[in-house]
């Protein structure tokens, strides 16, 4: 049985002002742990504390219990040591903490928003950003003027800048509308459009009603639409073959109205081909 002698010998009170160095190694850590004197070597007065092997009961000269010199020495507390860094990885990258939803606080997302605003206006003003862009598009596939419009007003620019950036490229010849509805004629013939559907295509893409018209007009003086009607007949009596002349004319009407042909020029075709049981092939 140990004695109240021997007990109070090796549990002495520390002095009143205890070593700085020692005082420091109980301060509270910012996390809010408590780093414990023991977790580190401590020097005090000059004097290294006492090997793992001296008894638990030794006192160094200064009169200071060095019953914890026994203990085992150890690195900082791993579990401590996670949760710190857990801590800190939940931290924003600008210092900021995450709200539940994983955003940063409303103040920062505030100020980022207002930037992009701002960068988003600056860059639909831009003519060579503008101009930039028009030309990536029409290195894709050729545009109508207004068709390109829509797309990079669409994309942000600004209207008027987009006017600017198209009035230059139609002035290098970059854009032409004349030859590009010229090149969608020829495009609607070889699937058998009429003048009607012709110009109604070429307004969907982009060109201006009154270019289209006369571009359309060219094409039917030359008799285009008429053969194209034409074929449209031969077609519909090659898959009609065989059938009653009645449904042969309907199946004619219902795909040259969906083309764009001239009634009265399917008439003429349907009365031709279905009435006399003339051609089939």
């Amino acid at each position: 049985m140990i004695s109240v002698e021997m007990f109070l010998r090796d549990h002495k009170p520390l002095p009143d002002d205890p070593p700085e160095d020692l005082a420091h190694s109980r301060n509270v850590d910012a996390c809010g742990g408590i780093q414990a004197a023991g977790d580190a070597d401590v020097v005090v007065d000059g004097h290294e504390p006492a090997s793992s092997g001296a008894p638990a009961g030794a006192v160094d000269a200064d009169g200071v219990a060095s019953s914890r010199a026994g203990r085992k020495t150890t690195p900082l507390n791993s579990k401590w040591r996670k949760s710190h860094d857990a801590r800190h990885t939940r931290r924003g990258a600008f210092g900021g903490r995450r709200s539940s939803n994983g955003s940063f606080g409303s103040s920062f997302s505030g100020l980022q928003a207002a930037g992009r605003d701002e960068s988003s206006r600056e860059d639909g003003q831009d003519v060579d950003s503008c101009r930039e862009a028009a030309l990536t598009v029409l290195d894709a596939a050729a545009r109508s003027s207004g068709m390109l419009r829509d797309r990079l007003v669409a994309k942000g620019f600004d209207p008027n800048t987009v006017d600017e950036v198209i009035a230059r490229l139609t002035a290098v010849r970059l854009i032409d509308d004349r030859a590009y509805a010229q090149s969608a004629v020829r495009f609607c013939l070889e699937r058998m459009y009429g003048q009607r559907g012709t110009v109604m295509y070429l307004t969907r893409k982009g060109v201006d009603r009154v270019l289209a018209e006369e571009v359309a007009q060219e094409a039917a003086l030359d008799g285009a639409f008429e053969e194209s009607a034409w074929e449209l007949g031969r077609s519909v009596a090659k898959k009609t073959f065989g059938l009653d002349p009645q449904v042969r004319k309907r199946r004619l009407w219902s795909a040259g109205g969906r083309k764009g042909h001239d009634p009265s020029m399917l008439r003429d075709i349907a009365h031709e081909l279905f009435d006399g049981q003339g051609v089939d092939a």
